[in-house]
């Protein structure tokens, strides 16, 4: 089973890492908590994994009741044909400049102020549904074909079953007898391209403390994707941040330490002991390299620096790292300059020992797989 923001691939991991939204905020936490829907998850998606009842506890967000309360219809149907109406005219009714644009917020501010952005209506009609009494969750779609091809919208539970609904457009899937279509009939049976990759978050009312609804403008990376949707998009949609280029550098870069790692060995069975560490501190630098590359876009390069410490925070790996692997990359840091000059060498010559070294290219090749493992 699939899990986190890279499982619709590599180059959505980008779109959503880049996303409008505040780092560390609901919608970039929910991106984190997605997990894939498919042939392996199906069963845990839709039948364990969301609660079947509300979380909401009354008088908690009296402001969603008091809207609740004029959108109750006579049959649940009713009151979910009318939830989405309520967030579709919220989306038509929204005529705002994409600078003067705020993203984010609790669901109350972006009620107040009006949104046309579907991750932040998503949510709202997720704690609508929520306070009316219907378990809900957040569903990312992509079509991973297409460059930008993202969706987010809401999944309901009513009438006994999972159904998609859109805020954005309106859309509630239903089969032609009237009940619901979860995500997965719409995956599963081709209905819509939209939904040919799906990631389910679960966002729970009732745990509001823990996520944060810091708001954000429009950054540089969305506003360059934006101004081409305006233009139509002349020439086709394509990705223009490079995101189609992020494997050809992770391959580039582990490419250089997989090489690295046999020169290392190579030096280790001539006794060139020196140079094994060397190449032990090449293998790693590269390596940890690769990972970064796979968050650059544009023309960003992996930072122009040795120390394997820093490269790790970087890579946003540091944290995940053994106290034993942090200690490790310490020990191997120097092995970078002191071998590159020639008044270190004598001394650095007495540690690489042969037994040492034998060490060093086990610890060396391990690390390196754990590396690998987390692109």
């Amino acid at each position: 089973m699939q899990k986190g923001i890279s499982i619709l691939g590599k180059q959505y991991e980008i779109m959503y890492k880049n996303d409008v939204q505040a780092d560390g905020s609901v919608v970039k936490t929910l991106f984190e908590q997605m997990i894939k829907l498919d042939n392996d998850s199906v069963e845990y998606l839709y039948n364990s994994y969301t609660d079947l009842y509300s979380h909401y506890r009354p008088a908690n967000r009296v402001y969603f009741e008091n809207i609740i309360s004029t959108l109750k219809g006579q049959t649940d149907t009713n009151t979910v044909d009318n939830i989405i109406s309520y967030c579709r005219n919220i989306v038509e009714n929204c005529d705002m400049d994409t600078e003067d644009f705020i993203f984010g917020g609790t669901e109350e501010e972006i009620v107040e102020r009006g949104t046309y952005w579907c991750t932040d209506i998503a949510r709202v009609a997720c704690v609508m549904f929520q306070v009316a009494g219907f378990p809900s969750r957040i569903i990312n779609t992509a079509n991973t074909k297409f460059a930008y091809n993202g969706h987010t919208v809401a999944e309901v539970y009513y009438d006994n079953r999972w159904g998609v609904a859109d805020p954005v457009t309106g859309a509630i899937f239903k089969h032609e007898n009237g009940t619901p279509m979860s995500a997965w009939e719409i995956h599963n049976n081709g209905i819509d391209g939209q939904y040919e990759s799906v990631g389910i978050s679960n966002y729970y009312i009732d745990e509001k403390e823990n996520y944060s609804y810091e708001t954000s403008k429009v950054n540089d990376y969305c506003r360059e994707i934006l101004k081409h949707s305006d233009e139509k998009w002349a020439g086709g949609i394509k990705w223009i941040h490079g995101e189609d280029l992020i494997n050809e550098r992770i391959e580039y870069w582990l490419g250089l330490a997989d090489y690295d790692m046999e020169t290392a060995k190579a030096m280790q069975q001539t006794g060139r002991y020196l140079y094994v560490g060397f190449m032990c501190h090449q293998v790693i630098e590269k390596s940890l390299k690769a990972v970064i590359a796979g968050d650059c876009i544009d023309e960003d390069i992996p930072p122009k620096i040795h120390d394997l410490s820093k490269l790790a925070i970087r890579a946003r790996i540091f944290d995940a790292m053994s106290d034993t692997q942090k200690d490790f990359i310490e020990d191997v840091n120097p092995l970078n300059i002191e071998a590159r000059y020639p008044e270190y060498k004598k001394s650095l010559a007495v540690n690489l020992t042969e037994t040492y070294c034998q060490d060093l290219i086990k610890e060396t090749e391990e690390l390196l797989c754990w590396i690998k493992i987390r692109l």
